[in-house]
């Protein structure tokens, strides 16, 4: 009995990092890191404050995932037993080859926009332990071929899809290496394709309990979108370009209007038989619902029924075809001014800085003793007058 409470307290105590570390945590391809510290490093349990023991310099280990404040690393030791370690700990300067079994050919070049103000770093891996080479400046466009996906998977291991993507490998500039885009304002290019966005917090909330709004716009994107499951769209308002995530996204150039034999009630809203509307977003007889617009009308509405089966859309009669321009008044699309140069990582200046500083230090050194050696002098001459 005794034996049982102990390991289900210890269970306790163990299963919200092991949560954390499965659920929370970003997860990365297991990659194999040497420990490169000269003093080897400690590495600790699940709380990240409990040392455990210590790994020294040469010693190996498989890095699993990054914790959701960034701050540890969930590693398997050589042994197989799991653990923590620091991430500031953990460094890795060997390269990270496109060969690799987790990286993706997607068979063609794509692209990916900086966004981010600060920029991005180019390493020599996928991820944040691996050594920087080079820093991309916002603003900055750039291809990439290979690329490295989310490790909780998204079924895109033939390269099909353009979200989900961890690392991308560019080369430009005689620059070489990975860009970490997952969860970042590093922008994947898409399609333009037309949005519906709510103009306010409160339009959207009322869309959602009532079912309808008229207070939104349609605008067509310049391409570009954030890469993680949240996804963002890249839009130019006030002057200035801004990522926003409140849109229902319409996919054709070209929208269908229909009008129906019956009455379609759904759970806030009802198509009257013959009143003519067009289905905006979505059409899927599994989720039974849609967007749409009343031809004439100015107000988006929510179409949701239980009711819902394939018999019933069959009832829908075309009417016509139109592009959404002809529905909508769309904005003029803007694109962003693009660079394309990289700054490169001088590791010569840093290892001269480095030498000059070591320089400094041995001067230092040397002058301190020269005037200590001086003084000693000094005093022994002194007291041998003295004696005299």
């Amino acid at each position: 009995m005794k034996k049982f409470l102990k390991l289900l307290l210890v269970a306790i105590l163990v299963m919200p990092f092991m949560a954390k570390a499965d659920m929370g945590a970003p997860q990365i391809n297991s990659v194999e890191v040497t420990i490169t510290n000269e003093n080897g490093i400690d590495y600790y349990d699940y709380d990240g404050e409990t040392v455990k023991g210590h790994l020294n310099k040469g010693d190996k280990i498989k890095v699993v995932s990054l914790d959701m404040d960034e701050k540890y690393y969930y590693i398997e030791l050589a042994n197989g037993k799991d653990a923590v370690v620091k991430s500031s700990d953990i460094k890795n300067d060997s390269e990270y080859p496109v060969t690799s079994k987790d990286v993706v050919d997607r068979g063609q070049d794509y692209e990916i926009y900086v966004f981010e103000e600060k920029g991005v770093d180019i390493r020599k891996g996928p991820y944040e332990f691996y050594e920087k080479v080079a820093h991309v400046e916002s603003g900055t466009k750039l291809k990439y071929r290979y690329a490295i996906y989310d490790g909780e998977g998204n079924g895109s291991e033939d390269g099909e899809y353009n979200f989900g993507i961890h690392a991308v490998y560019v080369e430009q500039d005689g620059v070489k290496g990975w860009i970490n885009i997952l969860d970042s304002k590093v922008l994947v290019s898409v399609e333009p394709r037309y949005y519906i966005i709510f103009n306010s917090i409160d339009t959207e909330n009322t869309f959602y309990s009532k079912g309808s709004s008229s207070d939104f716009k349609v605008i067509k994107s310049a391409g570009w979108e954030t890469n993680s499951w949240d996804r963002e769209i890249l839009v130019y308002e006030d002057g200035k370009f801004k990522l926003i995530d409140d849109y229902y996204s319409i996919i054709p150039d070209k929208i269908q209007s229909y009008t129906s034999k019956k009455d379609i009630k759904g759970e806030q809203n009802t198509i009257k038989a013959g009143t003519e509307f067009y289905i905006l977003v979505g059409d899927d007889y599994d989720d039974c619902s849609f967007v749409y617009m009343v031809k004439g009308s100015n107000k988006i509405c929510s179409m949701y029924s239980d009711d819902f089966d394939e018999k019933l859309m069959k009832s829908f009669t075309k009417v016509s075809e139109a592009k959404v321009e002809d529905v909508f008044t769309i904005n003029e699309v803007v694109e962003p001014e693009y660079k394309t140069t990289i700054t490169k990582e001088n590791n010569n200046e840093n290892n001269n800085k480095e030498s000059k500083s070591t320089n400094t230090i041995v001067i230092c050194a040397i002058v301190g003793c020269s005037v200590a050696l001086i003084a000693v002098v000094t005093i022994i001459l002194l007291n041998k007058k003295k004696n005299k």
